[in-house]
């Protein structure tokens, strides 16, 4: 079965129940059959993932859906049919759906404006919150790519970026907050409005300090491997459990970052501030948390990358099925089949409408 198939392009939910099926363990199908969710696991199931925009949030909300749904967990849904809960706010009563009857939360992972005390108020107490950034001049220009906002494309000549960014509030004012390119990473985090007008150094870091005891982890996109090893420990998941395609992945637009000129870096820092602030803050902690595990930490990593290799190339491949990884420190024996292939790679609208069929009209 060759992935790139328009097969996956729309929602099918035999297939969701074949891949459902397929990869439910004896162990999670006892528990569902019995009623008795989560009893006696140490993997965790309550997560806050704030899927923050164009930050390789795609790919990592894919791994909390193929976790959450062979499992049956209950996610919660946009009540409009898409995979966004809202651009601006968090979560509230009117823009998600409740949960089935008899059931609670245990996933929180569409687009949403991060809020604990919102969150926890329809999240169990146990929850773990995840958090993404990818550097600020990455997730710029992919927002230029994917949103195509006209004040940037009505400015006149060949060099925008440059020209935008010499001037920046001549096209989007310092008070547009919320617009998708003025640091819409830091107020996808929330913070506080007036830091988006006076830009306070103090005041910044006493809001990431406040983020950093309320986020049990930030993933960096920019070394997504290390971040997802480190989730994986931090949440008792299996190595399988966070193999990953690429959703919505593209290419750099205009310059590769390690090409960018001096003055394009310094005006667009000067111009990001809060994102850049954001940034190095947890770019620091992340490695802060990673040299803490020990030197075993790198040898899992360096596994991880191989098994991930080896995933890409069978799912590149229409030759087999499936395959079998071998057992190691970090793993048991597990197979790939054709079905992960394809729920790694779905587009997560289409993966989104086969869970909101499985929870709320299968019956």
């Amino acid at each position: 079965m060759n992935i790139t198939s328009p097969k996956y392009l729309k929602a099918d939910t035999n297939r969701f129940k074949q891949f459902c099926s397929s990869k439910m363990t004896r162990y999670i199908k006892e528990e569902i059959n019995s009623d008795k969710r989560h009893a006696n696991t140490q993997e965790a199931r309550h997560l806050v993932f704030l899927k923050v925009h164009k930050a390789a949030s795609s790919t990592v909300q894919n791994i909390f859906l193929r976790f959450g749904a062979i499992r049956d967990l209950v996610f919660i849904l946009p009540k409009t049919n898409t995979n966004v809960i809202s651009i601006t706010e968090s979560v509230t009563k009117h823009n998600v759906l409740p949960p089935p009857t008899g059931r609670t939360y245990d996933i929180l992972c569409c687009h949403v404006i991060y809020n604990k005390l919102a969150m926890q108020t329809v999240m169990p107490k146990d929850t773990f919150y995840i958090g993404i950034l990818r550097h600020p001049y990455a997730q710029f220009l992919s927002s230029i790519k994917y949103f195509h906002p006209p004040e940037f494309f009505n400015i006149p000549g060949m060099k925008k970026i440059t020209t935008f960014l010499h001037n920046p509030t001549r096209y989007i004012s310092r008070s547009t907050v919320g617009h998708f390119l003025n640091n819409r990473m830091a107020y996808d985090f929330n913070f506080p409005r007036e830091l988006f007008i006076n830009r306070k150094a103090e005041d910044i870091q006493r809001y990431l300090r406040f983020l950093d005891k309320e986020f049990s982890i930030v993933l960096i996109a920019d070394h997504l491997d290390e971040s997802l090893v480190l989730m994986r420990r931090l949440l008792g998941w299996k190595l399988k459990d966070i193999l990953h395609g690429r959703i919505n992945e593209g290419k750099l637009l205009f310059t590769e970052i390690s090409k960018m000129k001096k003055t394009i870096k310094e005006l667009h820092r000067s111009w990001a501030e809060l994102d850049y602030h954001l940034y190095d803050y947890f770019y620091k902690r992340l490695f802060e948390k990673i040299k803490l595990e020990g030197p075993d930490f790198q040898k899992e990593l360096g596994y991880f990358k191989r098994i991930q290799l080896d995933v890409k190339t069978f799912c590149q491949s229409t030759v087999k099925e499936s395959m079998v990884l071998s057992m190691s420190p970090w793993n048991e024996q597990f197979e790939i089949t054709n079905l992960d292939c394809i729920y790694m790679n779905i587009r997560e609208r289409v993966f989104i409408q086969e869970i909101r069929h499985q929870q709320y009209v299968k019956n």
